[in-house]
Order: C-alpha cells, then structure tokens, then sequence
C-alpha cells in the first residue's frame, strides 16, 4: 500500500527539473548524458538493479513489449550499485536499450526508487505520465501503454 501511495504521490506532484534535463552515466560508454534524445517520444524508464530476478522478468516482458509496441521508447536505469555491477546486471538482463547509472538529483526529485523493478513513463513532453511497482505482465502493459 505505501508503495501505490509513493506511486500516485510522484505522479501528481510537479517536478522541478524536466526528466531531460538530468546527466546519467552511460553504462555502456561510461559518458555522461541526457535524454535529450527521448524528446518528442513516450519513454519508459525500467529502474533496475543488480541481483534483481523480478527485474529479470520484466526486462523479458519489455524486450516483447518492445516489438508489439514499436512507439514507445525503452531505457533501462540501473540502481544501488557500482558502475561494473550495473553494467554487468545490464548484459546479464538482456537489456538492448540504452541504459544509464541515474543522476542521483533525478532519483532525490524522485523521492527514491523504493524496490525494483520499477517503470516510470514519461510522454513526449518529459512529463511523468504513468508508473509501476513492481512485475507488470505483458497484456496489462500492452493494454496500457500501446493503445496509441
């Protein structure tokens, strides 16, 4: 119940800096990056962590998702770890899309990720649209996300 109240608490309340404003760590690269590249798209932002087989689970049901709903743009936010850690937990998942070591100010205006996996989405104006906690099943994120 405090996590559905975390969830809806996050959605309606405004954030300060827009989602593409934020710097992240390219767990690829090492780089230091925006999501610039996301405006004008729906983003969804998978937080995930390393030893994490719910996490596991759903980067199946995204790399799916990905293919039915072609749309929605896909980028993976590894947390509580180090950088080797999140990279290999990246490789480990079979995580395809880009994926970042979130800027910690992001996570803070966030108020925390309090377990994972969690997915947030932003619409094409960076505004945080919609979330989940927790596994989601294909059919309820089809449902949700791919009626465009």
């Amino acid at each position: 119940m405090k996590h559905l109240i975390w969830l809806l608490a996050l959605l309606s309340a405004p954030l300060a800096a827009s989602m593409y404003d934020f710097r992240h760590q390219d767990l690829r690269t090492g780089q230091i990056q925006t999501l610039a590249g996301y405006r004008g798209h729906d983003t969804l932002l998978l937080f995930f962590e390393p030893q994490c087989r719910w996490c596991a689970r759903q980067a199946k049901v995204l790399q799916q998702l990905k293919q039915q709903c072609p749309h929605l743009k896909q980028v993976a936010m590894g947390i509580n770890g180090n950088l080797p850690a999140l990279r290999q937990a990246l490789f480990s998942l079979g995580i395809s899309s880009r994926g970042y070591k979130p800027d910690p100010a992001m996570l803070v205006q966030l108020g925390g990720i309090p377990a994972t996996p969690v997915m947030l989405v932003m619409n094409a104006q960076g505004q945080l649209v919609s979330g989940f906690r927790g596994f989601v099943p294909l059919a309820k994120l089809k449902s949700q996300l791919c009626a465009s």
